[in-house]
This record gives C-alpha cells, sequence and structure tokens, in this order.
C-alpha cells in the first residue's frame, strides 16, 4: 500500500488505528514515506515484508521496530527524530535486507546486525564506540553509511573479501593501523586513536572532551544515563550533558536532569489526555454524506447495541417509523432497484472505525485525483478500441453517481461516493458488518477484474444469492475514485477476467445487461434496462450501512421476469 507523498497530516497512532491487522489483515508492504506523521510507532501486521516511514516527524524510541515480522525485509525510518539506542537485531530478523535509520537522534552503541543485511544506513546521528566484530560476518553487505556519528577504531578486514560497493564513513576516527576496506570513502586516520582504548578516558583538555568516543558513557542518579565522563577534566566531579558542543558541566545540573525530565513527562501525558478527552474524542465524519450516522453520542441514544469485537460497531433492528436511519433506508431501497425484493428484517450497522477509515482513504484519493497524475487519474480509456461503448460506460457511472445528491456538484476528479449493494449469505454478512471487507480476506477473481464486485441494482445481485440458505443483502457506500470502463467479453481473448485494476484508475467498471455480459452495440441501439458491475481492491473503499435480510420466496420469479426482458 503506497500512501506516500500525499501530505497527510496525521499522529502515527492515528492512521495505524485505520490501517489496522483487522482491517487490512494481508497487508505485505506500507509506505507512508514523505508526509506529515508525527508521534511514536507501533507495529501489529503479521504479514509486512517491508515498511518505510521516512521523511516524517516521527519521535520517541525505535524498539518498537522489534514487533515487526521476522521475515520482514526492509525497513526505512530515516530522516525522522527518533532517540534512544538501536536495539540487537540480529536474532530478531533473519531476511533482513535493507535497513535505513539514519538522521535521527539515536544514541550509544552500535548492536549487532542480521547476516542477511545488504544495505544500512546509521548516518547523521549520535552513535560511539568501535565495530561490533560480529560485523564481520556480514558477507551480503553491498553499501553502508556511518558518517556523520561518533565512532571509531577500525573496520572489519573481512569487507576487503565481501562484494562491499559503497561505503561511507564521513568523520569517522580510523586507527592507522587498520586495513581498510577498498570501496570505504574516510576521513583520514587519527594517531591518537588505538582501537584497544577507544572510547575510554581519553579528554583533549580541561573543559573539552575531544569527541564523545574518548569519555566513558556514565549512569548518575537512580540509573538515569544522562552524558559521558571526561575522567581527566580539571573537576572529576564535572560532567559531559550537551552532545553538541560536548563541553563539561557541573555535576549538580545533571542531579536535576531526571527530576525535569519526569516533570516534563506528566505534563505532557496530562495535556495529551485532555486534548484526547475533550478534543478528538468523536472523529469528525464531515466529509461523509451523513455525519450523524456514526455519531456515538447519538448511538447511545438510540437503542443501537454495541458490539464489544475489535473494531467496536452498532447494529439496530429497523422498522417503519420516521426516524433518520429508516427514512435514509427508504431511500436507497428506491434508488437501488429493489422492486419486488420482499426484505424480511433490515438492520442499521454503524462502524465508526470503518467510517473514518473511508473517509481518510476518500481524502487521499481527492488529493491524488486532483493532482493531474496519470499515475492516479488516467484517461487512455479514450484511445482504447470501442470507444461509443466504453464513453456509454462512462455515461452510466456518472448518471449513478449524480443521482445522489451529495454529489451533484462533483465530477470525477473530486470524487464521487456512491450508494451500491452487495449480496451475500447472512453469517458473513454480519462478518463485513464488523471488520468491512477485509474479513473476506480474497479477492474475487471475476470476469471484469480481480477484486470485491457490487451493483447498483439489487434486482441484479440475486443472481448471485439465489441458491444462498439466507440470502442477505448489504448496502453499502463506496469511493470508487476514476473507474475504467471494461466492455470486454470474458468468454473471449484479450479480456479483464482476474485482470488487477488498471494503472491509473481506482475501480473498473462494466455496464452489463442482466445475464452479467457487457453491453454490446446493438444493445445500445435497442435501448434495454442496463445494469452495472463495479470492481473495487481496497477494503478501505467500502463501507457497510445497512444489512437486510431477504425473503427467497420470489428470488426465482424476478430473476426470470428480468431474463425475460432481455430475449
Amino acid at each position: 500500500m503506497d500512501l506516500s507523498r500525499n501530505k497527510i497530516h496525521m499522529k502515527m497512532d492515528q492512521i495505524l488505528s485505520i490501517l489496522n491487522p483487522f482491517t487490512f489483515p494481508y497487508l505485505m508492504s506500507l509506505d507512508l514515506s514523505y508526509n506529515n506523521l508525527f508521534g511514536g510507532v507501533d507495529f501489529q501486521f503479521p504479514f509486512l515484508y517491508s515498511i518505510s516511514l521516512s521523511h516524517n516527524n516521527l519521535t520517541g524510541p525505535i524498539t518498537p521496530i522489534l514487533k515487526l515480522p521476522k521475515t520482514i525485509m526492509g525497513i526505512k525510518l530515516e530522516f525522522n527524530s527518533f532517540t534512544g539506542p538501536i536495539p540487537t537485531l540480529s536474532a530478531s530478523f533473519i531476511n533482513l535486507k535493507i535497513l535505513e535509520i539514519g538522521n535521527n537522534h539515536l544514541i550509544g552503541t552500535l548492536p549487532d546486525m542480521p547476516l542477511s543485511l545488504v544495505s544500512l544506513g546509521l548516518q547523521e546521528n549520535r552513535l560511539f564506540g568501535t565495530i561490533p566484530t560480529q560485523w564481520e560476518h556480514l558477507s551480503n553487505l553491498v553499501t553502508i553509511n556511518l558518517e556523520g556519528n561518533h565512532l571509531c577504531g577500525c573496520l572489519p578486514p573481512k569487507w576487503n573479501k565481501f562484494s562491499l560497493d559503497i561505503c561511507t564513513l564521513g568523520e569517522m576516527h580510523l586507527d592507522c593501523n587498520c586495513e581498510l576496506p577498498v570501496n570505504c570513502r574516510h576521513a583520514p586516520c587519527d594517531p591518537s586513536v588505538k582501537s584497544e582504548a577507544c572510547g575510554i578516558n581519553q579528554c583533549k583538555s580541561q573543559n573539552q572532551c575531544h569527541s564523545p568516543r574518548e569519555c566513558v558513557p556514565k549512569t548518575v542518579v537512580d540509573g538515569y544515563y544522562v552524558g559521558f565522563e571526561c575522567t581527566n577534566c580539571s573537576d572529576s566531579h564535572k560532567i559531559l550533558t550537551n552532545y553538541g558542543d560536548l563541553e563539561c558541566a557541573i555535576i549538580y545540573w545533571v542531579w536535576l536532569t531526571p527530576t525535569l525530565v519526569a516533570f516534563v513527562c506528566i505534563l505532557a501525558v496530562s495535556i495529551y489526555l485532555f486534548i484526547t478527552k475533550y478534543m478528538f474524542l468523536q472523529p469528525d465524519f464531515s466529509l461523509l454524506p451523513f455525519p450523524w450516522f456514526w455519531d456515538t453520542s447519538r448511538l447511545k441514544r438510540t437503542s443501537y447495541t454495541k458490539v464489544n469485537s475489535n473494531p467496536v460497531y452498532y447494529y439496530r433492528k429497523l422498522a417503519p417509523s420516521l426516524d433518520k436511519e429508516f427514512n435514509l433506508l427508504e431511500s436507497m431501497i428506491h434508488n437501488l432497484d429493489f422492486e419486488d425484493i420482499i426484505i424480511t428484517q433490515s438492520y442499521a450497522i454503524s462502524s465508526p472505525n470503518l467510517a473514518y477509515s473511508l473517509q481518510t482513504a476518500l481524502q487521499i484519493q481527492r488529493a491524488r485525483l486532483s493532482s493531474n497524475d496519470k499515475n492516479f487519474f488516467s484517461q487512455d480509456w479514450r484511445n482504447k478500441t470501442k470507444f461509443e461503448l466504453r464513453k456509454s460506460a462512462r455515461d452510466m457511472f456518472l448518471k449513478q453517481c449524480l443521482n445522489w445528491s451529495w454529489n451533484s456538484d462533483l465530477a470525477v476528479e473530486d470524487g464521487f461516493i456512491l450508494p451500491v449493494v452487495h449480496g451475500t449469505d447472512e453469517e458473513k454478512a454480519w462478518k463485513i458488518a464488523q471488520n468491512g471487507f477485509a474479513s473476506l480476506s480474497i479477492l474475487d477473481d471475476g470476469f471484469y477484474g480481480r477484486g470485491m464486485y457490487f451493483t447498483t441494482s439489487a434486482a441484479y445481485t440475486l443472481q448471485y444469492i439465489a441458491k444462498v440458505l439466507k440470502p442477505t443483502i448489504l448496502i453499502c457506500l463506496i469511493i470508487p475514485g476514476n473507474p475504467f470502463p471494461v466492455v470486454e467479453d470474458p468468454s473471449k481473448p484479450g479480456t479483464y477476467r482476474g485482470s488487477c485494476i488498471s494503472t491509473g484508475y481506482q475501480s473498473h467498471y462494466c455496464r452489463t445487461s442482466f445475464l452479467g455480459l457487457p453491453y454490446k452495440e446493438k444493445d445500445l441501439t435497442e435501448k434495454k434496462k442496463p445494469y452495472d458491475e463495479i470492481v473495487l481492491n481496497q477494503e478501505s473503499q467500502v463501507l457497510p450501512l445497512f444489512l437486510l435480510l431477504i425473503s427467497s420466496k420470489n428470488i426465482i420469479n424476478i430473476i426470470q421476469r428480468r431474463r425475460e426482458e432481455v430475449s
């Protein structure tokens, strides 16, 4: 999933609550780079093999990466503000090939690394000490960047035998007696450096240390790690607390550090809890057509049943009344071709979590559609064969979207929100109500593309649930984006059967007859009643609204009558 360069301004835990393993259980790649994400990180994706969060404003320790799957292959977290030490990774990741965590504020010594590494970037941090002996076994390493730290000593001689291609050392203080790998760019060696004493008790003058490599890491006052001790400074009670100028400071200033840090932490937590409680308790659904539908305070007041699953959702059995839900359902039944279909029971389904996910996806989609980038908003369907058929399909799509009041002033580039139906059985319908279409786990390799299938005609979907024991229809909102008009006959060569959604488009749209085959030229002239099939491939594009149990008594009669209209 590529959400990079979208100007997303959001706290990291908020976007991870949307991109959670329940909504995206098989998410394998996640790219959120070049946004404006902030806060700490946490990971719970069991199948992820690549993640990029580079060029954001993320903070806090980097240790949550240990929660990533052991089989992950790429981690890119550079250009953030992560702090603290780098955890030992050699035992945690067996397939990790790319680790880019440079340009942060990481401190401490270098840990052991996975032997599978091909590219390692640790540049522009506050790391000190020597290269671990375990690194001599990184035989797959091709690229390494260590510049901008306070490292010293020797590089592993065995690196000369490996395929190391790019080796950037920058300000590393090298022992002049060391053998240097051929491809390593470096500063001149430092005669004052002795590998066996590297980083230990080598203060240059009375009031300034030569570099952190020459000062002992010092832990004082109840285990708080506060800096480095310069043992040769004029006063043994002075301690290095400034990582930039490296000046020795009076130790009583350091004594204040734990108390000050604790106070700041308590204050920050208090402010966060206050803001969370009083400002962000109720998400804003203002981009959706009827925001009241997901207002949790209203849901609690109007006899909805809360299901404490993950994520939480609410449902309510509907009966003829004057309330908002029933009026909304009546409007959708009228516009979604429910003629003669017997509804035995209807439920309103409200999932604030899925609604927030759809709204976020809509924001991203609208930004991409309006960018005029052909990767997101292509019009190459105009250059394909059967132009008139494709145009008629696009025209039908526009008509279906503009049929709803909230779309009346919009164009495709603005991102339509379209009510549709999906037929299934009751058990699957309730799973979808809870987790969205992620609960199905698989995409349908259908006639018009690989994905989830919807239609704007409830009568049309009866063909697919006629033999189901408990036929059920879900009314959903979808964000189809820019649809590619499919007109190819799936029984002939050169079709889109089982194909991925076309590049530059967010869905496939096919204008069909009731028999499920694409409209043909003669159908246009005979003016036969058109139907449609819409194919989506992202669960975040769908939001369930109503769950309708259908009587099977007259399903066959409706299907037969509609088919007779075609013949």
